[in-house]
């Protein structure tokens, strides 16, 4: 008994209490200001004459950018740690809003909004939060990134209606400057930091690492497990961000006012902490078929109450769809990474990095397209089928693998030995 309760005293010390409440800290301001695409939708499309196939493309480089620019992220901070990664993501993502104060053409919304803003999120996001935390917990380690993931909900509930009133307040040129200049404040704050106390992680821990591989192998490449993982992360991205980086303007088309919209948008972020929360529980109780198939559901229905706020604009709808599309928000993430770790326990780094870039090109794809699909049909019904469609996609993947279906390698399926 005293043996088992010693790993979880030296993992609850002052320096990993410390290090997790920087995370969360760093996921509230970086997410919470990245999130804010949605509510700089209607007055920089109306201000610059775009489309918002237009506006879909920065978001499309946005999401794409950190897809692809987590692996390498991630191989930045194991070889020279947080300080210089944390401190350059801010003063890109600080750099890209003051940018997009002063854009005139697109090129430049891409590259300070798309680019700039992609890499810093990456370099100050859960990619190099998750590095951080499993330095200091391992007893605790799903509960340790489920604490630290929280900042990012948290940061869309507050810095997004913030930034709604600021628009309104003065203009949304205005508001890119406060939002810049606000991030580059905090640079000399992160570099000086106690970063060789916080970045060395608990003895325990580091004394038990073992080398471990970061290669993806042919066997893994041209096996339908791994694909299934991409494909699921990829769909689900679709699923929310075709719906969600048009939620705000829908809401104020419905007749809601400006400032509920953006609160409406940031309560599915709350949301999602809780689908987080128990569909992680459920996956382990349930199967992790199971958890994702519920979560697909959800997210359909979600969309069904959505679509039905056109008809009749309807307060009890609107939160219906808050709380149970926000839930689905949470559903995927644990079910993916549980069964990468079960799958593949020796490439858990390099499994996770591939299939975050399914992420981040679905949400660039479904934001991009639901733009597109509302510039050629004048309607938000498109891209609210496409979400629809994605969700079913999603589910059959699910049961038709093998592998996905029953959460472990059959004999058939067995690729351990050929890795």
């Amino acid at each position: 008994m005293l043996q088992r309760s010693v790993p979880h005293t030296r993992e609850m010390t002052r320096a990993a209490i410390a290090v997790l409440v920087f995370c969360a800290a760093m996921n509230f301001f970086s997410r919470g200001v990245s999130e804010t695409f949605a509510v700089f939708l209607l007055p920089v499309t109306s201000d610059l004459g775009w489309s918002r196939s237009t506006y879909g493309t920065i978001y499309f480089a946005y999401m794409a950018t950190i897809g692809l620019s987590a692996p390498l992220i991630g191989m930045i901070f194991d070889r020279f740690g947080p300080r210089p990664v944390y401190t350059a993501g801010v003063c890109l993502f600080g750099a890209g809003f003051l940018l997009a104060s002063f854009m005139e053409a697109l090129w430049q919304a891409i590259l300070g909004l798309g680019i700039m803003t992609g890499i810093g999120i990456s370099a100050t996001g859960m990619t190099v939060a998750s590095g951080l935390v499993s330095r200091w917990f391992e007893r605790r380690i799903t509960l340790a990134n489920a604490l630290a993931y929280t900042g990012i909900p948290a940061g869309m509930v507050v810095i997004v209606p913030l930034t709604q009133i600021l628009i309104e307040a003065t203009d949304w040129r205005t508001a890119y400057g406060v939002l810049g200049y606000a991030s580059l404040a905090m640079v000399p704050v992160i570099w000086l930091l106690p970063w060789r106390a916080m970045g060395t992680g608990a003895d325990h821990i580091q004394s038990r690492k073992t080398p471990r591989s970061f290669g993806l192998s042919p066997a893994i490449l041209r096996h339908p497990a791994f694909w299934g993982l991409f494909a699921t992360l990829f769909l689900a991205s679709v699923t929310v961000w075709s719906v969600m980086l048009q939620a705000v303007a829908y809401f104020v088309a419905v007749g809601f006012s400006p400032i509920v919209a953006a609160s409406a948008y940031g309560a599915v972020g709350a949301m999602s902490v809780v689908g987080l929360v128990s569909f992680g529980w459920a996956s382990d109780r349930f199967g992790q078929r199971n958890s994702v198939t519920v979560g697909y559901i959800l997210s359909a229905l979600g969309v069904a109450m959505l679509w039905h706020l056109q008809e009749e604009r309807s307060l009890v709808t609107l939160v219906g769809f808050v709380v149970v599309f926000g839930a689905a928000m949470g559903s995927r993430g644990p079910a993916v990474s549980a069964l990468v770790a079960r799958l593949y326990p020796e490439n858990v780094a390099a499994i996770y990095g591939a299939t975050t870039i399914g992420l981040g090109l679905g949400g660039a794809f479904g934001g991009w397209l639901s733009g597109v699909l509302y510039d050629h049909t004048g309607d938000y019904g498109a891209g609210f089928a496409l979400s629809i469609a994605t969700s079913l996609i999603g589910i059959t993947l699910f049961w038709c693998i093998k592998p996905l279906s029953v959460g472990r390698w059959t004999e058939r399926d067995q690729i351990g030995e050929t890795q």
